[in-house]
């Protein structure tokens, strides 16, 4: 007798963020895990002890002002803050050749999808030589189409 019941099978769905971190992980560059925890309290607005946490100031600022970016921008209804909170991490945690390519894809992505040019050229970004300070900046002045940015770094990572 033959058995026709099929086999389901299950797939299971991960999210990009996940895939992101470990790649990252399987590339061997050097990913600080503990950020996680502080990134949830900093963006939670718990008064923090700066010889507590693990990140310096300058990164403390950094947080609080990718967080002010989500909070202000056109994802802030569509994407949990529990998920961007990941992406805070990922960010934080790229090399800077990694963040000026992520850079560079993004503001060639703006000027393609919406004809958006920023305040800064890819050529000021790389004389300046502050890719995470410059690609904030970036993403304050385009909040309104910040999903083109999350659409950017889970294309360049899948």
């Amino acid at each position: 007798m033959i058995n026709t019941e099929e086999k389901k099978e299950t797939i299971d769905v991960v999210e990009p963020y996940i895939t992101i971190i470990k790649y990252l992980n399987h590339q061997k560059l050097k990913i600080n895990n503990e950020w996680l925890s502080d990134i949830k309290n900093i963006c939670d607005g718990e008064d923090l002890d700066l010889t507590t946490v693990q990140v310096s100031s300058v990164q403390l600022t950094q947080i609080k002002k990718l967080y002010y970016i989500y909070q202000n921008s056109n994802v802030k209804d569509s994407v949990p803050s529990s998920t961007f909170l990941y992406y805070i991490f990922i960010i934080l945690n790229l090399p800077n050749y990694l963040l000026k390519n992520i850079t560079r894809s993004y503001l060639s992505k703006l000027y393609l999808e919406k004809e958006i040019k920023t305040s800064l050229s890819y050529f000021n970004i790389l004389e300046r030589n502050l890719y995470l300070d410059d690609l904030i900046l970036i993403l304050d002045e385009t909040r309104d189409v910040f999903n083109i940015f999350l659409e950017t770094i889970n294309h360049f990572f899948t």
